[in-house]
């Protein structure tokens, strides 16, 4: 199986590059399915995920230098109400875990939109908020992280995608792997 896996992961990055046709694109989330269908793990083993380098953040951004903390990312969009429904999630995991997790949601809308919907919810949306490429969503969502649609959400360590999948499940996960993980070094107080 881990043959199969790495095999149908390859195909789906190579079809969601940046100048993957329509038709690509479908191929792909068509083998995603099988993948799914064959009981192939969703999450790549220690699969570096995309980078924000590139974002345009409208609150709380960019994404420092983490260090030992992890960080969360939801893929959303301003027209998708079960997006909007799990922002005090987002924002509760961001203050009851602050010194060991950071959260930003990440949508490909136009900027403005991202801002206006910013400024209806702005005590519901208390983590990070940035403006990214399509490329950058697609390769979330279909880039062999978990994701398969919005809203889907991504927990990542180092670098590394750990976890990816629906925000209902985000807590156990993130609960999961902060328990699994090495305690965040205290600042020296020199």
């Amino acid at each position: 199986m881990p043959a199969l896996r790495r095999a149908l992961l390859e195909v789906l990055r190579s079809h969601l590059g940046p100048g993957a046709s329509l038709l690509a694109r479908g191929a792909a989330v068509g083998l995603l399915g099988l993948a799914l269908a064959l009981g192939v793990p969703a999450v790549a083993q220690d699969a570096v995920a995309p980078s924000l380098d590139d974002a345009r953040w409208i609150a709380a951004g960019p994404v420092p230098d983490l260090g030992d903390r992890l960080l969360v990312v939801e893929v959303w969009a301003t027209w998708c109400g079960p997006c909007h429904a799990t922002f005090p999630l987002l924002t509760r995991l961001q203050r009851e875990h602050a010194e060991r997790v950071r959260v930003v949601a990440i949508s490909d809308d136009p900027v403005e939109a991202v801002r206006r919907t910013f400024h209806a919810e702005p005590e519901a949306m208390r983590f990070g908020i940035g403006v990214v490429d399509e490329a950058t969503v697609q390769s979330f969502l279909f880039g062999g992280f978990g994701g398969r649609g919005i809203p889907s959400a991504f927990v990542i360590d180092g670098g590394r995608v750990v976890w990816g999948g629906p925000p209902d499940a985000l807590e156990a996960a993130l609960v999961d792997r902060l328990s699994a993980a090495k305690p965040v070094s205290a600042p020296d107080p020199r």
